[in-house]
C-alpha cells in the first residue's frame, strides 16, 4: 500500500477480505476508527504499520482480535494515556514502535509483555 493516500472505509472493508494477508503498511492513509475495525478483520495479520493516522483508542481496542499480531507501527498516531490498555490486550506483540506519542505520560509497566518498545 501506498503511503500518503487515503483510503476509505470501504476500501479498507476490501482489504479485510483478504484474510492471508500478513504484512499491511497503511502509514499516512487518513486510517479512522472505522477502517482499523475492517483491518482487525484480517486474522492472519502479524505486521500492521499505521503510523501517523487519524484512529482513536477506540480503534486500537478492535486490534486486540488480531492474536497473531507480532508487529505494530503506531508512531506519531497521536495516542493518549488511554491509549495504553487497549495496546496491553495485544499479547502477541514482540515489538511495538509508539515514539512521538506524546500524550501518553503514564507508567508503561502493562506493556513489559512486549520485548521491543521503540517509544
Amino acid at each position: 500500500m501506498a503511503r500518503n493516500t487515503t483510503i476509505t472505509p470501504v476500501g479498507l472493508v476490501s482489504l479485510s477480505l483478504l484474510t492471508n494477508l500478513t504484512d499491511l503498511n497503511l502509514a499516512r492513509c487518513k486510517i479512522t476508527d472505522e477502517g482499523l475495525s475492517a483491518v482487525a478483520k484480517i486474522n492472519n495479520l502479524c505486521k500492521l504499520n499505521v503510523w501517523y493516522n487519524l484512529f482513536t483508542c477506540k480503534g486500537l481496542t478492535s486490534l486486540c482480535a488480531l492474536t497473531k499480531l507480532t508487529n505494530l507501527n503506531v508512531a506519531y498516531c497521536g495516542l493518549n494515556d488511554q491509549c495504553v490498555p487497549a495496546l496491553a490486550k495485544l499479547l502477541s506483540l514482540k515489538t511495538l514502535h509508539m515514539f512521538c506519542n506524546r500524550n501518553i505520560k503514564v507508567d508503561l509497566a502493562c506493556l513489559s509483555h512486549i520485548p521491543i518498545i521503540r517509544k
